[in-house]
C-alpha cells in the first residue's frame, strides 16, 4: 500500500475503503476536488459536482436508435435556450446540440425573435428525428380570473404550433427539479461485489465540448442565499431551466438493492470469501485484505 505526503495529506491506495470513505466524508468542495479531482467547484456554487473533465464529451455522431429530446426555455427581451439530448441504453442523457438566442458580447440579452421565427429556427437545425419535445410551461400562458372577459389571442405555444412545431409541458416543479440535476451529474460507482474495490465511476450526463454556453452558464450559477434549494434566478439561469425540465421528464429513481444484514452469519462468510479473492489478486495476508474490503 502506497503512501506519501503532500501539503500536509496523506495520499494512500485509491482503492483502500478506509481512504475512500475518509474523501467522502468532507466537506463537498474539498471532495469534488481531492475525491473525484474536479477542480471547477467554488464557494456558493450551486453544481459543485459538474465538471468540463468528467460531464464533458468530445462530439460524435449520435446513434439514430437513441431516444432524442428538444427542449426549450421561452425568452424575448432575456435569451432563449434550446436543447437537443439523447438517451442512451443505460439511461445516461447526452446534451448533443444547443441553440441560445443570446446577443453575442452582451451576457444575459435576448434576440427578441418572434416565436415563429423560433420555431422555423429549431426545424432548420433538427436533421434527425425527434420523439419528444418539451417546452416551459409559460408558453400557453394560463388567463388569470381577472382577465376572463378579455378578448383571447393566440399564445405562444399557437404561434409555434402553427410552424408544425408541438410541445409537451415541462414538469416546471423548481426544487424537485434541482434534486434531478444533481442525481444526474452525481457520479455513479460501479465496485466489483467479489473485491470490493471500484470498476469503474461515471457520471448520468454528459454534454458535448462545443456547447459553450451550457458551460459558461451552468458553472457560474450559485445558489439562492434566502432559499437554498434553488438557484439564484437573477442570474443567466436559462439553460439550466431547460437542463432542469430535461432531468425531470428522465427522472432517476433509487435502485433497488438486496441487502443482507449487517453482522449476520451470511454477511460475514461473504465478506470473507471476498477477502481471500482479494488476498491472492493482491498478495497481502487475509487480515490485510479483509481490512481494506467493504
Amino acid at each position: 500500500n502506497v503512501s506519501m505526503s503532500c501539503c500536509g495529506w496523506r495520499y494512500e491506495s485509491f482503492f483502500n475503503p478506509v481512504y475512500l470513505a475518509r474523501l467522502e466524508a468532507l466537506p463537498e468542495v474539498e471532495k469534488m476536488r481531492l475525491r473525484h479531482g474536479i477542480w471547477d467547484a467554488f464557494e456558493g456554487q450551486v453544481f459543485t459536482e459538474l465538471s468540463t473533465r468528467v460531464h464533458g464529451i468530445e462530439p460524435f455522431e449520435v446513434p439514430p436508435e437513441w431516444k432524442k429530446y428538444c427542449v426549450f426555455d421561452w425568452g424575448f427581451a432575456k435569451p432563449f435556450s434550446v436543447g437537443w439530448y439523447a438517451v442512451d441504453y443505460d439511461g445516461v442523457i447526452y446534451r448533443y446540440r444547443e441553440w441560445y438566442g443570446c446577443k453575442e458580447g452582451e451576457a444575459d440579452t435576448g434576440l427578441k425573435m418572434q416565436a415563429w421565427e423560433v420555431a422555423r429556427g429549431i426545424l432548420e437545425r433538427e436533421t434527425e428525428k425527434v420523439q419528444l419535445r418539451i417546452a416551459d410551461p409559460s408558453i400557453w400562458h394560463p388567463r388569470p380570473d381577472s382577465r376572463k372577459k378579455e378578448a383571447k389571442g393566440p399564445t405562444i405555444f399557437d404561434d409555434f404550433a402553427g410552424e408544425g412545431v408541438y410541445f409537451t409541458k415541462a414538469d416546471n416543479e423548481r426544487a424537485h427539479g434541482k434534486q434531478q440535476v444533481h442525481k444526474r451529474l452525481r457520479i455513479e460507482t460501479e465496485i466489483n461485489e467479489d473485491t470490493g474495490e471500484i470498476v469503474s465511476e461515471h457520471p448520468m450526463f454528459y454534454c458535448f465540448n462545443d456547447s459553450k454556453h451550457f458551460w459558461r452558464t451552468i458553472l457560474m450559477l450559485q445558489e439562492d442565499q434566502k432559499n437554498p434549494e434553488d438557484v439564484d434566478t437573477t442570474q443567466e439561469d436559462h439553460i439550466y431551466d431547460e437542463f432542469r425540465y430535461m432531468c425531470m421528464a428522465r427522472p432517476l429513481v433509487p435502485k433497488k438493492v438486496d441487502r443482507v444484514p449487517q453482522g449476520s452469519f451470511q454477511a460475514e462468510r461473504n465478506r470473507l470469501i471476498r477477502a481471500k479473492k482479494y488476498a491472492q489478486r493482491h498478495g497481502v495476508s487475509i487480515t490485510v485484505a479483509y481490512n481494506r474490503i467493504r
